[in-house]
Order: structure tokens, then sequence, then C-alpha cells
């Protein structure tokens, strides 16, 4: 049988220090790896939400330089029923103030970013790549003072290929490039049109004409006059036949109508086509070779002796800033077939 220590002897005192001295290694181990833990959730909690913020900062940045940009579209010609011709560019000073405003409201939302860190990756798009120094606390116990993070925002202004909520009329390539907004407006000047009768007229600069967006010539009158009124449910896209509605004095009345009513219920600036002149407009097949949007100013009724036109429509190119284009569906896909419509998105993080 084993003799046991007595309490008072110097071994049992010795024993009894030697489990002590253990015991507290294991306490300060323990707590060791306490504030270990410590130091990692909280300093990647801190880590966390600087990214948080920084990402956000390059986002807001990022869609505000975008907005920024200004398009050029140069040397548009409708070539022929089946294809268009143009340069589209960005403009510099556009792209100058991009890079303020990305800047700017990057700083606004709690982001440092240097105009050297907004770039172009395209003419369409705005990259914002911020790098940011946290410091950090608990984890300097291990000798890690800071830890750099960087967070990336690309924003683009891109061109749509269709809209949805077209009204089914056509203005002239003609008109478009003499009246569309310059450099730096969103608007151009007002053109006065007459509104032609179909079977009876061309269709050349200074008219506006009816159309079947869907192809279909016998369209009845009443449906025509409800997407003039309401807009085309379905999106038309750059590059798709359209057609001239059949129909005489009737059509044009429901035009008159339709464009009247807008008028009253303050519904002026919504998508048209821009098509091709051409001569005798009784079923004629058309190109869409552009989408852009048109604010209505007026429309009146025809003097007596004009050529049988029933209305006078005064109108102005418009571009989308200001338009609520939520109300709008779009059509992204085609990158070949592109329109002078522009809408704002974010396109990569991280």
């Amino acid at each position: 049988m084993k003799e046991r220590t007595h309490p008072t002897s110097p071994a049992f005192r010795l024993q009894r220090r030697q489990t002590k001295g253990a015991s507290l290694l294991i306490v300060a181990a323990i707590i060791a790896v306490m504030v270990g833990i410590a130091a990692i959730a909280l300093d990647a909690g801190l880590l966390a939400t600087n990214a948080n913020r920084l990402q956000r900062g390059c986002d807001a940045g990022a869609l505000a330089g975008a907005a920024k940009l200004e398009f050029i579209r140069s040397n548009f010609v409708i070539t022929g029923n089946s294809s268009t011709s143009s340069t589209v560019t960005v403009s510099s000073a556009s792209q100058t103030a991009a890079k303020n405003d990305a800047v700017l409201v990057a700083g606004f939302n709690g982001v440092t970013a240097l105009t050297n860190q907004v770039t172009f990756p395209t003419i369409y798009k705005v990259s914002v790549s911020v790098p940011e120094s946290s410091a950090l606390f608990f984890a300097r116990i291990f000798g890690i003072q800071s830890s750099t993070i960087t967070r990336k925002a690309t924003a683009e202004k891109k061109p749509v290929a269709g809209i949805g909520g077209a009204a089914p009329l056509g203005l002239t390539v003609d008109d478009y490039n003499n009246y569309r907004p310059g450099a730096g407006s969103t608007q151009g000047p007002s053109i006065t049109l007459d509104l032609i009768v179909n079977q009876s007229d061309d269709f050349t600069p200074g008219d506006i004409i009816a159309l079947s967006l869907d192809n279909s010539p016998s369209k009845s009158v009443a449906a025509f006059q409800d997407e003039v009124t309401n807009g085309y449910t379905p999106i038309v896209d750059v590059g798709q036949t359209v057609n001239s509605l059949n129909g005489t004095t009737s059509v044009q009345n429901a035009t008159y109508e339709a464009l009247t009513t807008r008028m009253q219920q303050g519904r002026t600036i919504f998508p048209v086509t821009i098509i091709p002149p051409k001569a005798q407009t009784n079923g004629t097949s058309y190109f869409v070779g552009n989408l852009t949007f048109i604010e209505l100013l007026n429309v009146s009724a025809a003097s007596p002796g004009r050529n049988g036109h029933p209305a006078r429509i005064s109108l102005r190119f418009v571009t989308v800033p200001g338009v609520d284009l939520s109300k709008y569906p779009v059509d992204l896909s085609d990158t070949s077939n592109i329109s002078d419509i522009y809408v704002l998105r974010l396109v990569d993080d991280l």
C-alpha cells in the first residue's frame, strides 16, 4: 500500500507548488487563447465594417462618375433597310467631370478616393478602386499593427438595344441628326412636324409617321390609339422591322387624339423610333435605326388648306436624365445594335 505524504512534509509542499504552477500555466494559456480569439473577432469585425463602408463608397462613386459620361454619335446614317453606321465616342470633358464626381460622392460616403484611382475600362464604364489601411487593436499583441484592404466598383452607362413603352411613331434620321441635343445638353431645340397621311404623302424630314411596331399594317385604329396613348408594351429593338400603318385620316385623327390626351395628362416624355425617310408610305416596311426619348410640347389641329394634314406636333429630343427609366423595360443583351438611350448599373464588385 502506497504511503501518503504528510501535509506538513517538505515533499508535500513541493508537490503542491508544482501543481499550482501547472494550473497557472494552463490558466495563462487559456487566457492567451481567449485574448487571441477576441483579437481576431474584434479586429475582423472592424475590418469587415471598414470593407463594407469602402465598398459602398466605391459603388456610389462609380455610379456618380458613370452618370456624368456624355456620348457623341457622329456620322449617323441608316443604311438602306438593314443597318446603321455611326461612331460613338465619349467626350473628354465628361470623363473629367466623371472623375471629379466619383471622388466627391465617394467622399460623401466616407471614402477618400483620388482622381488617379478612377479609371475608364471602356468608353461606357467607370471604375473606382481604393486601398485603405485600417489600424488594428488587439492584433497588436501579435505584432500586427494594421491591415490594408482594397475595394473596387465598376459602373457603366450602357446603351440599350431595345425599350418597352415606346409610342408607335417614327421620326426621320435627318431630323434626329439636325435637332438632337448637343454635347453637354439634355435637350435639343424644339421642332414642329407634320403628322402625315400615310397613303397620300412621302415620309420626309419635317414629318412624323404612324407605325405598326409589330409589323402588322392592318392593326385596328383603336389598338393603335391605345398604343400612342399608353405606349407599346413589348420591347422594340434597334434593328427590327416596323411598318407604316394602313388607314387614312382615321389613323391620323387617332394619333392627334392620343397625343392630346398625353398633353392633358402631363405624360409628355416617351420613347419613339428613328427611321429613314421614304417615298410613299402605304404599307411600307422600315428599319429601326435608333430609339430615343422626345418631349411633346404641343399638338395643334391643322389649318385649312394644309394638304390634308390633320395635325402639327411640336416636340424636342431629350436625353435620359430626368426620365424615370424604371417604368420602361429595356433590352441590354445586344451589343451590336445600340440606341441613344442609356441606363446606369453596377457591373463589377471586388
